[in-house]
């Protein structure tokens, strides 16, 4: 990949160097190099979304590890970026008719999956962060998962659907 490949929303964010994603901003590498890191050692369960804050839109980030056909110890770091317009999940009226979700709690994982917090959800919703950790407990039950990184990867395999 060379740095035409790169979308123009990336720019100042991430660039390819000698075949590497890298970044010029100190802070900026470090976040990919701790995503690396946590990716690898399996302490995300192979997901780790983030995002990178600019001066112009926030870009989303999500990390997962995939092992290499070409040995089995080998992993490969993928990293998605994610435009703050575009959607990554399916739409709440989906979430709903697949897991019977209420329409606040679609309104929530669709959200998680767009990159924002629950802080952020929150506040968006005018309704405590309690209230919101007490949706997504429901929301876990209906979709069969156990964290928000295993109900955003599930959202994130859905979205094209």
């Amino acid at each position: 990949a060379d740095a035409a490949e790169l979308p123009d929303y990336l720019n100042g964010i991430v660039e390819i160097a000698a075949g590497r994603l890298t970044s010029r901003k100190r802070e900026n590498l470090a976040r990919l190099c701790a995503a690396v890191d946590n990716v690898l050692a399996g302490e995300s369960g192979g997901f780790v979304p983030f995002k990178f804050v600019t001066d112009r839109e926030d870009v989303f980030v999500f990390a997962t590890a995939e092992k290499t056909a070409f040995a089995a110890q080998t992993s490969l770091v993928l990293f998605s970026f994610v435009h703050p317009l575009a959607r990554t999940a399916p739409c709440a009226t989906k979430l709903s008719a697949w897991f019977g979700l209420s329409k606040a709690e679609s309104a929530i994982a669709a959200e998680l999956a767009s990159g924002k917090d629950i802080a952020d959800i929150a506040a968006a919703k005018a309704l405590s962060e309690l209230t919101v950790r007490t949706h997504l407990r429901t929301i876990f039950e209906k979709t069969n998962t156990h964290s928000q990184r295993d109900l955003v990867a599930l959202l994130l395999r859905l979205a094209g659907i």
